[in-house]
């Protein structure tokens, strides 16, 4: 497992290099770039910096993008294994809504209807 900054398309290309430069062919990525910083469009201190909006698209979107094209691009060049398979890409992500707080759910009973 190797930590990359997912927005240094670079750093990732060097990365998934390294993961094919040995003699087993990259066949697992698993892909956990997820930043959400809590923030307001508009708060009582004015609106917020577009350079901070930007950075959460950069790394959700094109940074995940580009990792999974370039990984997916060594995997399509690779040999299948015995299942004719050549690689496997997960996305995982954590929702901003339950990152660091305990979440509630409310329970209801069902109501039953009788009809008749």
């Amino acid at each position: 497992m190797t930590a990359v900054d997912i927005s240094d398309p670079t750093a990732i290309s060097h990365v998934l290099d390294l993961a094919t430069d040995h003699s087993f062919p990259l066949r697992i990525v698993v892909n956990c770039a997820d930043i959400a910083p809590s923030a307001r469009i508009l708060s009582r201190h004015g609106v917020l910096d577009l350079s901070r909006f930007a950075s959460v698209i950069n790394v959700n979107l094109a940074g995940a993008f580009n990792a999974l094209a370039l990984a997916a691009e060594r995997m399509a060049q690779a040999d299948t294994d015995q299942n004719g398979q050549r690689g496997v890409i997960t996305n995982t992500a954590a929702s901003p809504d339950t990152k660091g707080r305990s979440v509630r759910l409310r329970m209801r009973p069902r109501r039953q209807v009788s009809s008749g």
